[in-house]
C-alpha cells in the first residue's frame, strides 16, 4: 500500500468533547478529549461518546430523531463545532477534520 494512504488512513483528530445541562448526568463528564480519525462525522462522534458511556442508549435518544430518514438532531439541540453552529439537517453529516477541534453539544432546556 502506497505510504500516503497508510498516513492518510491512520491521521488521528483531537477532539474536546463538552456536553451540558441534562446530558452531563448521562455522560458523567462536562469535557473529555476523544482521539478520533480525521474525516470522522459528528454521527460517529456520537457513537463514540455513547460506546464509551454507562448510559449510551439515554444519550443518543437525548440528541437524535430517529424517526426520519436520514436521523437528524431533534428539535432544540445544538452542536457546535469549532465555534459554528450546526444546523439540525447537515449536522449528523457535518465531517471533523481540523486539529484540534472542540463540539459542544447543548440539549433542550426547557424553563420558564
Amino acid at each position: 500500500m502506497d505510504s500516503k494512504v497508510d498516513e492518510e488512513i491512520s491521521e488521528r483528530v483531537s477532539v474536546e468533547v463538552r456536553v451540558f445541562a441534562n446530558l452531563r448526568p448521562l455522560t458523567k463528564f462536562k469535557k473529555r478529549i476523544y482521539s478520533v480519525s480525521k474525516g470522522i462525522t459528528i454521527r460517529e462522534l456520537l457513537d463514540e461518546i455513547s460506546q464509551s458511556i454507562l448510559y449510551n442508549r439515554e444519550f443518543l435518544e437525548e440528541i437524535i430523531d430517529f424517526s426520519t430518514q436520514p436521523e437528524q438532531l431533534k428539535k432544540y439541540v445544538k452542536i457546535i463545532l469549532n465555534g459554528r453552529i450546526l444546523f439540525s439537517e447537515l449536522a449528523l453529516a457535518t465531517r471533523i477534520e481540523e486539529n484540534p477541534s472542540v463540539v459542544a453539544i447543548f440539549p433542550p432546556i426547557g424553563g420558564g
